[in-house]
């Protein structure tokens, strides 16, 4: 028995949780397959919903959210005056109107950032310190404990700031991206512009235990993702003198240099072909819940995907618009990994030199698609599986649906070689899946009058991955994000949750 749940675990891309928890290997095992059935089929157990009406009445603000492992943080946060108030839920504890909180924590400051880490009751703000149209103001990493608000008492240094010296622009255009991997917190300084391009950007990374700054880097860099204990990925746009963009692996455990250890060349853009957003998705840290009808096991951390979301505008001979998805597994980037190079980027136009061309990683080892649902800056992804949503039409009705996307190549295997995948039996779940992918996706022309291409040439790529259609959106502004547990969708009311 035990041989075989290791077995079926390996296959699931899990690994088992801690020795002490209150299961045997035969429970272990059954709670293994009534997980992986049920997100096969996107079968949740039950579901609920957190509302923002009876938390925050007579309040008003910009609204503010974080999902981490079973909590989630939300609220509303306003500039004039300086205040931030957030309510802190369970999201496996959910009472039929959503509305009672297990902590309400009020701030005197702006956030203009917000993560959370459930495992470590963590609550990380960035907040800025000046007025709307001042300019180059430093801003600030607050540090606090999720269900009391104080600092955390693992952090020494609880609140540290940082001027960066690359942001010069008004607060009005200024933009921050905020992660957390274990005691690591990273943040993202740029400006906005509708070409990524424009303007360099500049990455803070922090041990948040003593405050020590692990990395700063100043370079084009569009977004970044934490991977491991050492590793975050940076996305680049093309360099001046080349047309590519980039997908780095930065060792940010050197400070004062950009220690680059892999580099790898996405397609060639068009000559006409700008980028207008582009984001990197991982699943943070590794979480799983913590209460006694959690899953015994977590995701894998070797078999996580990584996501690259563009947004790509072409302009000849009239602007257009792609919006994109790039699928890569951590596995294949891994393997490109190499100590060796660490001392020959000192730049991103240098890596662009040696990277890895995407002929050699990419037809076979990625999957490249159009999104017709459109994308948002809050896809999650989590293990070897991804969120997205997708439209569908029957006669002349549209309806935008979720889709789950998984990329774990054994489970893959095993059902091309004769172990099925169950079929979808929810009420709410449309069609026939799960369906499995190995036909490859050719990226062509946008405009066939036109001729108008993104790319400087077809794009053809073949990872295989299985596709689950979920339920139906009510809104067009319904967002989903997923956990390892749950599927949680955003949507004007506050979170309709569906627990796996």
């Amino acid at each position: 028995m035990l041989l075989h749940y290791k077995l079926e675990l390996e296959v699931a891309g899990m690994v088992d949780g801690l020795e002490s928890a209150p299961f045997t290997i035969e429970e272990r095992m059954n709670r293994l397959k009534t997980y992986q059935n049920n997100w096969q089929q996107l079968k949740w157990s039950k579901e609920g919903r957190v509302s923002f009406s009876e938390e925050f009445s007579g309040l008003t603000g910009q609204r503010i959210w974080a999902i981490s492992g079973d909590l989630i943080a939300f609220g509303l946060t306003s500039r004039l005056p300086a205040t931030t108030t957030l309510a802190v839920r369970s999201l496996n504890c959910l009472t039929e109107n959503g509305t009672a909180c297990d902590s309400k924590l009020d701030f005197g400051c702006y956030t203009r950032g917000i993560v959370i880490d459930s495992t470590q009751n963590l609550l990380v703000l960035i907040s800025e310190h000046g007025s709307l149209n001042s300019f180059g103001d430093e801003y600030e990493v607050r540090i606090h404990d999720l269900f009391t608000g104080n600092v955390h008492p693992k952090a020494t240094n609880g609140n540290p700031r940082h001027r960066p010296s690359s942001c010069s622009m008004a607060r009005s255009r200024t933009q921050y991206s905020v992660l957390v991997w274990n005691n690591y917190v990273g943040v993202l300084c740029h400006e906005y512009h509708t070409d990524i391009s424009m303007e360099p950007a500049e990455i803070c990374i922090w041990d948040w235990y003593t405050g020590e700054v692990k990395m700063h880097l100043i370079d084009c860099i569009a977004s970044f993702a934490f991977v491991s204990d050492r590793h975050a990925l940076l996305g680049a746009p093309p360099m001046p003198d080349d047309r590519s963009p980039l997908l780095l692996v930065a060792d940010f455990h050197e400070p004062n240099r950009c220690c680059v250890v892999s580099a790898l060349l996405l397609p060639k853009l068009s000559q006409f072909t700008v980028i207008a957003m582009m984001r990197l998705h991982t699943n943070g840290s590794w979480i799983s819940g913590s209460s006694d009808s959690s899953p015994p096991f977590r995701s894998s951390p070797e078999n996580q995907v990584i996501v690259m979301a563009l947004e790509l505008e072409v302009s000849d001979p009239i602007a257009y618009g792609w919006q994109i998805a790039l699928f890569v597994p951590w596995s294949l980037v891994q393997s490109f990994l190499n100590a060796e190079i660490q001392n020959r980027a000192v730049s991103f136009k240098e890596c662009s030199k040696w990277a890895i061309p995407w002929d050699s990683w990419g037809p076979h080892g990625a999957r490249m698609m159009k999104m017709n649902g459109g994308l948002t800056r809050c896809y999650r992804t989590y293990g070897s599986r991804c969120i997205f949503t997708t439209m569908r039409w029957t006669g002349y009705r549209a309806s935008r649906h979720i889709v789950v996307y998984d990329f774990n190549q054994l489970l893959i295997k095993r059902a091309l070689h004769g172990v099925s995948l169950q079929p979808m039996a929810h009420d709410l779940v449309e069609g026939n899946g799960p369906e499995i992918v190995t036909n490859p996706t050719t990226m062509e022309t946008l405009r066939t009058d036109t001729m108008e291409t993104a790319f400087d040439e077809i794009i053809t790529t073949a990872l295989p991955y299985t596709m689950v259609l979920g339920k139906e959106l009510t809104s067009h502004v319904d967002v989903p994000v997923l956990t390892q547990d749950h599927i949680v969708v955003i949507n004007a009311r506050g979170f309709d949750v569906y627990y796996f």
